[in-house]
């Protein structure tokens, strides 16, 4: 593995001292932020993280002031923002070019299970939600998976 290949994937252009405002992400960078695997891996890291901060909420309120904290709207609102923001990831996922389908049951190989259950997830909350064009296209990437299988 060569450490500078990998930093070199988050190269700066320009000069150190304005970094933060001349910030442009390296070639590769770009190209990777492109595939299907980058986006699987977006979709599942969002929503897996807003499952572990949920958790990790409820417990600490549940241990400090002994009760429950959420009410259901901000949980549905935490849900709208963070299933929307997976969508904005997942909606690119193309079933019908080969190398998507390739990436997608590569991640299910490596990762197992994390890809159906989520996308079950957001699948039930875009129906409650009446959002159907979104239900097919996270059906027929589960469906890709189940037929890869």
């Amino acid at each position: 593995m060569d450490k500078d290949k990998i930093f070199g994937l988050f190269d700066f252009e320009g000069d150190e001292e304005g970094m933060d405002e001349t910030y442009q992400p390296s070639t590769e960078l770009k190209i990777y932020q492109d595939t299907a695997t980058f986006k699987i891996g977006m979709f599942i890291k969002i929503i897996k993280n807003h499952e572990v901060f949920h958790q990790k909420l409820e417990k600490f309120f549940e241990e400090e002031i002994g009760g429950d904290f959420i009410q259901n709207e901000s949980k549905e609102f935490s849900k709208l923002t963070t299933y929307n923001r997976a969508w904005h990831y997942i909606k690119d996922v193309d079933i019908d070019d080969k190398d998507h389908i390739f990436e997608i049951l590569g991640y299910e190989y490596n990762f197992p299970n994390a890809l159906p259950k989520y996308l079950n997830m957001l699948i039930k909350f875009y129906e409650d939600r009446e959002e159907y064009l979104r239900c097919a296209h996270l059906h027929k990437i589960y469906t890709v998976l189940n037929e890869g299988k």
